[in-house]
Formats: structure tokens, sequence, C-alpha cells
């Protein structure tokens, strides 16, 4: 007499995981199951419009990125104060406790307002001032920025250096 080894999985055992949860989930009552929503075909096309916008907003704000070298050199009270080479944000060397500004002027040639929001990175940032640092520009209109570094009485006698960023995105509101 032949006897058959094999033997058969039930089939609760033979989903494995995705059984289990989906014999628990049948459990459970309506109101606690979780799922998602069914989306229609009028709501999936205004999200795809809607991530195509956000997307070109952002290769917008990418784009319109400007990156500037900011430097100083801290030099003991009583030192000649050197003349900055010919670069926008060099601010050259000074002594502590005393101050020196550069001013950027922004301008909006285009139709819509820009949202301009500035960063300072590095090791200059502990010791710049920024007149405004976030702002809107209409159209036509220009802005002036002053960028002011002062070291203090505290500061090491060395050079400072960092970055100044500047992000530029167009900005509807519609008030």
């Amino acid at each position: 007499m032949a006897t058959d080894m094999s033997t058969e999985i039930p089939p609760r055992q033979a989903r494995g995981l995705g059984g289990l949860w989906g014999s628990l989930a049948q459990r459970w009552p309506r109101r606690l199951r979780l799922g998602w929503p069914r989306l229609t075909r009028l709501r999936l096309a205004v999200l795809g419009v809607a991530a195509v916008l956000v997307a070109l907003w952002a290769a917008v704000a990418v784009t319109s990125t400007s990156i500037y070298t900011a430097t100083v050199v801290v030099v003991p009270v009583g030192d000649a104060i050197g003349l900055p080479p010919p670069s926008q944000l060099d601010f050259g060397e000074l002594p502590t406790g005393i101050a020196s500004e550069k001013k950027i002027v922004f301008e909006n040639n285009g139709r819509i307002p820009t949202a301009v929001m500035i960063l300072e990175w590095g090791g200059i940032g502990d010791l710049m001032g920024i007149s405004d640092a976030f702002f809107v520009i209409d159209p036509g209109d220009k802005k002036e920025i002053t960028f002011r570094v002062e070291p203090p009485p505290s500061a090491d006698l060395k050079e400072y250096s960092g970055k100044v960023i500047v992000v530029r995105v167009p900005w509807w509101t519609p008030w």
C-alpha cells in the first residue's frame, strides 16, 4: 500500500502575512479598517497638475539662486585698514570694533512680484548683519540691502569667510 507523503497546506497558512493581515482586517469593524481613498480621474488630474506646478516653481527657485563669497580679515587695532579687492562682498581688513558695510541693489524687472531670501553660511555669519533678509519686490521696484560686518572686541584675529546665498522665486499673493 502506497502512502502519499505530501501534505496539503490549509489556505490561511499558504497566504503568509498578507493572508493573516487580510483575515484580521475582515474581523475588524468596517469603521476601523484602514484603506486608501479611491481617487477619481479628475482628482488624479488635479493632483498631477499641482505636482507639475510645484516642480516648476522649485526649478525656478534653484535656477535663480545666487551665491556670493564673503570675507573679512580681523586685524589688531591700530593696524592699517587694507583696501579690499574689487569684489561685491569682500570687507577687507577690519580692526575689532570697526564696522564696514556693503550694499546690493535688488531690482525686479519682471511682471510678477519676486520673493527674496538671503542666507549667510560659514564663519562670517557670526559677524555679519543683513538689513532685510526676507522681502518681496513688486514689479518695477528696487530694494537696497545693507550687509554690515563689525567684529566684536572678543573676535579672534583671523580671516572669516563664508557664502551669502540669495534665493529669488516668483511670488504671487491674491491680496
